[in-house]
């Protein structure tokens, strides 16, 4: 086996801007919660790239796809969610949102800025991991 490595030449990206600094809306939900609702409403959508409507009041969490061959499909969120900031609909690639789920313990933080910022994820009082996830436009 071989193995070539060539350096490259100029500065890393500075990773830190894009993490928001100060998001004003908080998620906090146990991750199998938001695995399983995902599972429900991607089923009817045969197009990976369509995306998953995340709709956030501080009374309900509701997912929700739309597919022009299947119709609709909208589960809300049961367990132990807690939202705080103001009512906001996002979107995301189901994909995407799934595969960071699967990094991060039970309790979920999930912090939003508004609809077309960067969405961070992180086990609920642990900071020394998170990802970044973009939304999509719905």
């Amino acid at each position: 086996m071989l193995i070539a490595v060539k350096p490259i030449d100029g500065k890393f990206p500075d990773y830190r801007r894009v993490i928001p600094e100060a998001p004003q809306k908080v998620l906090t939900i146990q991750r199998e919660t938001l695995r399983a609702g995902l599972g429900r409403v991607t089923a009817i959508s045969s197009d990976r790239h369509r995306p998953v409507a995340l709709h956030l009041t501080p009374e309900k969490v509701m997912l929700a796809v739309r597919s022009p061959e299947y119709g609709a499909s909208e589960t809300k969120l049961n367990g132990t969610t807690q939202y705080t900031g103001a009512a906001l609909e996002i979107g995301f690639q189901g994909r995407y949102l799934s595969d960071a789920l699967a990094s991060f313990g039970d309790d979920l933080e999930i912090r939003f800025g508004d609809s077309a910022a960067p969405v961070t994820i992180r086990t609920a009082g642990d900071d020394s991991a998170l990802e970044i996830v973009m939304p999509m436009r719905i």
